[in-house]
């Protein structure tokens, strides 16, 4: 079996495990309900590994806002339905870069994820778009903060950039080529390069047909 329907099929599963329904609606039903507060250290840092994110915590959003789909889309990394992951970027996004690199990148954040409370921080207005600001604080050191560009398509939010897979991207490209290597070689390391180019390029690309059209 491919490697993208074997993460595919690994996502349906712990969807089925962790959820009642598995289609990204807000009528999805968790087993687990409610989030554990965590005391977050003055340096950012948590006290303690928090709890993955809840339909609850998604549904704080503003309906239909663009905060919500990037909320909605980690949330559903956190559970690992990776095929509502990739269905949360823009179709010439996923062209571009491949629903498996997509895919396998989220499922190589998933730990990562798991591991981290989520709070958006800001939204605003940017080319005909919106960016939402995300913050991730763990235990293991100052919060990361991520920003994703966010276009509405057919009614719905869709991410056509994000410094999320643009940066983890690149390591689970040299994962695969060099699984369980410490000190991955200078050509595994080109490859990850690569593999975060040409995400920056698919966007430049989008951003260049909307100055044409």
């Amino acid at each position: 079996m491919p490697r993208v329907r074997r993460l595919l099929a690994a996502g349906a599963v712990a969807c089925g495990l962790g959820l009642a329904a598995c289609g990204g609606s807000g009528t999805d039903q968790m087993v687990r309900t409610g989030t554990v507060p965590i005391e977050q250290k003055a340096d950012g840092r948590l006290a303690a590994n928090p709890s993955p994110l809840t339909i609850a915590d998604v549904d704080k959003q503003p309906a239909k806002s663009a905060q919500r789909a990037v909320l909605q889309l980690i949330f559903w990394a956190q559970w690992g339905n990776l095929p509502a992951v990739v269905a949360g970027y823009e179709r010439r996004v996923v062209d571009g870069v491949g629903v498996t690199s997509i895919a396998g990148t989220y499922d190589y954040l998933r730990p990562q994820l798991l591991l981290s409370q989520t709070r958006i921080t800001s939204t605003r207005p940017s080319g005909g778009g919106q960016f939402v600001s995300l913050e991730l604080a763990n235990t293991s050191g100052p919060p990361s903060r991520e920003g994703f560009l966010m276009h509405r398509r057919n009614g719905a939010w869709r991410v056509v950039y994000d410094t999320l897979l643009e940066s983890a991207v690149e390591g689970y490209t040299i994962s695969q080529q060099e699984p369980g290597r410490d000190d991955p070689s200078l050509s595994a390391k080109r490859n990850g390069a690569r593999a975060a180019q040409r995400y920056r390029d698919v966007y430049s690309s989008i951003v260049l047909a909307g100055r044409r059209s």
